[in-house]
């Protein structure tokens, strides 16, 4: 017998009961204070029945083992939660919840010669349970209910939903459709007509976006963060730790259903005025007849024009059901989302001449002159100016969203020309694209009135703008601008914005070139975006070297692409892992990166996938190629 079970037989022995229960948490917690890597943890709490006192608890990073369990179970007869009325010794029996658990413990306690019985869990062991697990919770976010809570969601269906949403992830449709492309999507001899937005091709999130109608689609557009109508809007997105319904995953758990892959669970939301719930039995039979036949719609009666464009098609799809085959009709396009532009916002009180938006002058025409404009300014920054620019520096110190807008506030205050404060503005107090818009063109002509327009066409100033500092709010205020543009579907605007930047910055020290190579990348101007890497020979980050083959392959297979791909294999190796699906691109992008390493290569993937995946055959020759068909070896 081990020396620590006869320490044991050492101890009185008792004909008192323990009860041993174990449970998961609903909540995540840091491996360590700091760390982005998270578990669920389980407790296992101890509890001595009859009295209530509880002898040992403990939390854990996974569900203990028998012989864990074995371990802290000797412990507690040793060593009892402090407490006068409980003293070390050996309880006669000690009682499992899972009868499977139990039966392994058995051999195990009977080295201290106690008992392992199985027994329902009793109401004081469960009070105790559910008091340590609320501690714990307190600060978690409200939980997703899980499919089965609602109660009209059988285990079965819901399986079914999972095994039809694991096909629809791996069939991969997103490749085919973009983020821009509108399906309408009908279950007959349903009446309800969603309009469905396949996610996947920008690389963040995966799933289907629905829309009840054109309407909230176009609201959905013009403002993302609006509250939708009841029920019109529902998503259906693959999520990963932490984002997880904790009562999907232990029904995962307990019944089998199937996932795409480890770590990844469907989950279908609908989002109503102030809240987010889940879909009831109807529409989850929606669900399983759509996720089918998506992919053959795509495979079969989708046909892609000389650009690789999706080209208008309708068909109609049997789909097999949980409940039988069922006709899913489909059409493409259902809405041009190009043609949602948001209706345009005026300046702020105060601010002269019209915005960006007003018919018959762009946003080029107005703040990228050809000739001196004739409001001139006053030149150096006057005493009000510099007070307000320096309330900016405090805002950029504080963390507080509404500290630094309280801040922009008061810098306005002192002086309406304070360029950085409508920069503020715009990035943490503006609710709609439109009105970040309005704000940073507040911004740009804020800075004009301060310098002065022959300021701007001074050629001691042109090319060196980053490097004076009286010219970098003008600078943040344009960039800002043009990436709403781009946002906003704007892209000649937004091309001729980063252009501009770069013409008065051509040290680029905004890292305006690798939007403008995206943009134009995806745009499949290809001249523009060679000539583009052309002008920063000298970049050998990711975005620049993996940029020159994918060019270098659109203009057809052959030594130059493969040597091209090459290099960029060498610059960083992790590259392919992400465009080619062997990892999947994670929700929250890192904020900072190293070059060559992961950090790099997860950003430029979750910029550029789109891209990739619309060249035809480009990812699987950057397959081939990471996979050692060809080798990733620099030639001298």
């Amino acid at each position: 017998m081990a020396q620590k079970a006869k320490s044991l037989l050492s101890l009185p022995a008792m004909a008192d009961t323990w009860y041993c229960g174990i449970r998961s948490a609903d909540t995540w917690v840091a491996v360590e204070k700091g760390s982005d890597e998270l578990f669920r943890p389980f407790v296992v709490l101890v509890v001595q029945l009859g009295s209530g006192l509880i002898v040992a608890s403990e939390i854990m990073q996974a569900a203990p083992s028998p012989e864990e369990l074995q371990q802290m179970l000797f412990a507690a007869m040793r060593k009892p939660a402090p407490t006068p009325r409980l003293q070390p010794h050996r309880p006669g029996v000690i009682g499992f919840e899972e009868e499977g658990l139990a039966q392994a413990m058995v051999p195990l306690l009977d080295t201290a010669s106690v008992q392992a019985r199985y027994l329902p869990l009793p109401p004081e062991a469960d009070e105790a349970l559910k008091g340590l697990l609320s501690v714990l919770e307190l600060n978690s976010e409200p939980e997703l209910p899980g499919l089965l809570d609602g109660g009209k969601v059988t285990p079965e269906q819901a399986g079914e939903f999972f095994r039809a949403a694991a096909e629809f992830y791996r069939a991969e449709p997103w490749v085919q459709l973009g983020n821009e492309d509108v399906l309408a999507i009908q279950v007959l001899p349903g009446r309800n007509r969603w309009l469905a937005i396949v996610m996947g091709q920008a690389g963040q999130e995966y799933g289907l976006s629905l829309f009840g109608d054109v309407e909230e689609l176009e609201r959905f557009m013009r403002e993302p963060m609006s509250a939708p109508s009841s029920g019109s809007r529902h998503a259906l997105l693959f999520t990963e730790l932490p984002y997880l319904s904790f009562g999907d995953m232990d029904a995962v758990e307990r019944y089998g259903w199937e996932l795409p892959k480890p770590g990844l669970y469907p989950t279908p939301m609908v989002f109503k005025q102030e809240s987010v719930g889940r879909p009831d039995a109807a529409m989850l039979r929606w669900y399983e007849a759509a996720l089918r036949a998506i992919p053959l719609f795509v495979e079969h009666h989708l046909v892609t024009n000389a650009q690789g464009e999706p080209a208008p098609s309708e068909a109609e799809i049997t789909a097999p059901t949980s409940t039988g085959e069922v006709r899913v009709r489909l059409t493409y396009p259902a809405a041009d989302i190009s043609q949602i532009v948001p209706p345009p916002l005026p300046l702020l009180e105060g601010d002269e001449g019209t915005t960006a938006l007003s018919s018959g002058r762009s946003a080029a025409e107005k703040y990228f002159p050809t000739r001196v404009g004739d409001n001139g300014g006053d030149g150096p920054l006057d005493d009000a100016l510099g007070e307000a620019q320096g309330l900016i520096y405090e805002a950029w110190e504080e963390r507080k969203p509404e500290r630094r807008v309280a801040l922009a506030r008061r810098a306005l205050e002192l002086s309406r020309d304070c360029a950085d404060a409508y920069v503020i503005l715009a990035e943490d107090a503006a609710e709609t694209a439109n009105e970040a818009l309005a704000l940073f063109e507040a911004g740009m002509a804020a800075s004009r009135r301060a310098l002065g327009e022959a300021f701007f066409f001074d050629p001691e100033n042109l090319g060196y703008f980053w490097g004076i500092l009286e010219t970098r709010p003008f600078m943040r205020a344009l960039e800002g601008l043009a990436g709403v543009l781009e946002h906003l579907g704007r892209t000649d605007e937004a091309i001729a914005g980063y252009r501009e930047l770069l013409r008065l910055n051509p040290g680029d020290n905004q890292g305006i070139r690798y939007h403008l190579l995206r943009l134009l990348v995806g745009l499949s101007r290809d001249e523009e975006a060679q000539a583009l890497l052309n002008e920063y020979q000298d970049d050998w980050s990711a975005e620049w070297s993996y940029t020159a083959a994918l060019l270098a392959f659109r203009r057809g297979a052959g030594p130059e692409s493969d040597e091209a791909l090459e290099t960029a294999l060498v610059m960083n190796p992790h590259v392919p892992t992400y465009l080619t699906g062997r990892k999947r691109i994670p929700t929250r992008l890192p904020d900072h990166y190293s070059p060559g390493d992961k950090s790099e290569a997860v950003l430029y993937a979750a910029y550029t996938l789109s891209s990739w995946r619309k060249t035809p055959g480009a990812v699987e020759w950057l397959r081939r190629a990471a996979a050692g068909d060809q080798p990733p070896t620099l030639k001298p």
